[in-house]
């Protein structure tokens, strides 16, 4: 039933996405045989999208309805018609542009199951010929077979696909799904869909609730986030989360808030040029509270434009890649959600490959998770623990890299995160990057300003050199 449940929401959202996406549209409609697909529904209602895009060069959307109207009285079959009906009601209803963003996933999705329906009644018609002793023609078949194809070319021609190009460097293109504030996002890159972000730091250095920042970061750029806990409690990686995008401390009073100050005469703007000191102020904060549930849920929607966070805890050890990728697929078809970030608390607490060593079996974790984020094109982040370099607060560098120095080789970019027990007590640590593949990070340490009882990772972000 799984399987069947998975089909025929697949099938759904390429008969949505036939009608409301112009982009989609364009791309795949040359690889749709309508008679091929499997519901009712869905071959009456395909002809019809072809139909109209051979004559229109376009999608149908809202003019489907016109089109229903005009085709409806012909049809003799009532289930049919009623089925038919269902589904374009509730079409308007269900169907939102922002749940279709990451169009080239969706459009691989749909090929993959064209492909697969085709290869399903190759199988079927081979199998026929086969148990009537055709055996010529079944070869026959397997020989003339070609794979059906969307407008989309596996190759991009440098003299005749200039539009190819000219969209790699368009504005919706290099748009990152996020960035980071303050002079942290001066140094570390921006983070777009196929990345692999890592964080390293030692035992107990903050590498969750950096985690969490990163989490918070993508919720308010509009980014739906899946968060997977391998490390903590369920309870107590729900009360992080809550801390940090509320600012909520688990007891309610006053707490020491540090906060740079700078060295400007009065009404002189602050440049790059800027020094600061740091101060401390004390603020009042309410613990979390819930009496207003619905209050807080549409101030949330209203902050966060349509983004959203998912926190799943799993076992650590025996949780696989191959099990992350089931989730998202499942969330996908059974929950309509698909992720933009998948961020893991974290990867070297996963299982899989157990028929290699330690040191092997991390780097086969990291290399698949590097090419989970490209095939499924999202941003992956996670983080790492540093061997003993960094323990007394110096600058961690890729050698403390604990197991296996090839993780550096599959991330897009990795930072380091390090500083002194009392700079910790002081609500302040350090970062800077140790890895950036297209080097649009900034060279450079950066000093980050805490308050850890509030679950902020960030208040502030200023260079280290301009500290006095």
């Amino acid at each position: 039933m799984k399987v069947e449940k998975i089909e025929s929401t697949k099938e759904r959202k390429l008969i949505t996405l036939l009608i409301m996406s112009e982009e989609f549209c364009k791309r795949i409609i040359n690889g749709v045989h309508p008679k091929h697909l499997k519901a009712p529904y869905s071959m009456h209602v395909a002809t019809w999208v072809k139909e109209y895009f051979e004559k229109y060069g376009t999608a149908p959307m809202t003019s489907i309805q016109d089109i229903w109207e005009s085709k409806r009285r012909v049809l003799n079959d009532d289930s049919l018609v009623e089925s038919i009906a269902t589904f374009l009601s509730s079409l308007a209803d269900e169907y939102d542009p922002s749940d279709y963003r990451d169009m080239d996933y969706h459009v691989e999705d749909c090929e993959l199951y064209l492909r697969d329906i085709e290869l399903e009644r190759l199988e079927e018609q081979i199998k026929i010929k086969r148990m009537s002793g055709k055996l010529d023609e079944a070869e026959a078949l397997v020989a003339n077979y070609k794979r059906g194809a969307s407008v989309k070319a596996d190759g991009v021609s440098l003299m005749d696909d200039i539009d190819v190009y000219e969209k790699a460097f368009s504005e919706g293109t290099m748009e990152p799904l996020f960035t980071f504030k303050g002079a942290l996002g001066k140094i570390t890159p921006p983070l777009y869909r196929g990345d692999f972000f890592a964080i390293l730091s030692i035992t107990k250095g903050g590498k969750s609730f950096a985690l969490q920042h990163v989490a918070d970061t993508a919720l308010e750029a509009g980014n739906t986030v899946l968060m997977i806990n391998l490390e903590m409690r369920a309870d107590a990686f729900h009360q992080r989360l809550w801390r940090c995008v509320h600012m909520a401390p688990l007891v309610s009073g006053y707490y020491n808030v540090p906060y740079f100050i700078g060295d400007t005469e009065p009404g002189q703007p602050e440049d790059d040029t800027t020094t600061y000191r740091i101060g401390n102020k004390t603020i009042y904060r309410e613990a979390a509270n819930f009496q207003d549930k619905e209050a807080i849920q549409q101030t949330m929607r209203m902050r966060y434009r349509g983004g959203d966070i998912v926190q799943l805890t799993l076992p650590a050890w025996t949780t696989t890649v191959a099990d992350i990728e089931a989730i998202l697929d499942n969330y996908e078809y059974y929950n309509n959600k698909k992720f933009d970030v998948v961020i893991i608390d974290y990867a070297d607490l996963m299982g899989g490959f157990e028929r290699e060593d330690f040191r092997h079996r991390l780097n086969q974790i990291w290399l698949n998770l590097r090419r989970m984020a490209q095939e499924r094109n999202v941003c992956v982040a996670t983080v790492s623990q540093s061997n003993a370099e960094g323990i007394d607060g110096k600058a961690i560098t890729l050698s403390a890299l604990a197991e296996d120095k090839r993780k550096a080789t599959h991330v897009t970019a990795m930072m380091a995160l390090y500083g002194t027990e009392e700079d910790r007590n002081a609500g302040r640590v350090k970062m800077k990057c140790l890895v950036s593949r297209d080097k649009t990070a900034g060279i450079g340490e950066v000093t980050i300003l805490q308050q850890l009882d509030l679950g902020q990772f960030h208040l502030d972000s200023k260079f280290t050199t301009q500290l006095q």
